[in-house]
C-alpha cells in the first residue's frame, strides 16, 4: 500500500508518518510520501503518481485539502480519503467526498488507532 501525507504543518507530519510506520507491517504499507503543500501533491498526481490513500490536511496555501479531495475523486475514485484539520467546520465537505476518516488535530494515537481497523 502506497500512502501519501499532504500536511504543511512539519511536526503533524511527522507524528502521521511515526503512526503509519507502527502499523506498516500489519497493513502491508510499503511507501508513506509527504507533500507540503496542495501544489506539489497535484505536481505529483500530474506526473501519474498514485496512492491508495491519502491523507490531506484541509487548511492548505494554496490548493486545499477539500480541493485536492475534489481532484482525487475524479482521477482516482477508489483512493481511500483522510482528512486532517483544525476545522471542524469542514466535515460536512469531507464526508461528501467519500472520506473513510475526519480528523481534528493534534491527532492522537488514541484516535488514530481507535477502530478494529486503523485510519488507512
Amino acid at each position: 500500500m502506497r500512502i501519501a501525507i499532504c500536511e504543511d504543518d512539519v511536526t503533524q507530519a511527522k507524528i502521521l508518518d511515526f503512526y503509519l510506520r507502527k502499523m506498516a507491517g500489519k497493513y502491508k504499507i510499503e511507501e508513506i510520501v509527504p507533500y507540503s503543500s496542495g501544489e506539489s501533491l497535484y505536481r505529483a498526481i500530474g506526473r501519474k503518481e498514485r496512492f491508495d490513500f491519502y491523507l490531506l490536511d484541509i487548511n492548505l496555501p494554496g490548493l486545499s485539502g477539500v480541493e485536492l479531495g475534489m481532484i482525487l475523486r475524479r482521477t482516482d475514485p477508489e483512493a481511500g480519503l483522510v482528512f486532517i484539520t483544525d476545522y471542524p467546520q469542514y466535515v460536512t465537505q469531507a464526508f461528501d467526498l467519500k472520506s473513510a476518516q475526519y480528523l481534528l488535530k493534534p491527532v492522537k494515537s488514541k484516535v488514530f488507532f481507535a477502530h478494529d481497523e486503523p485510519v488507512v
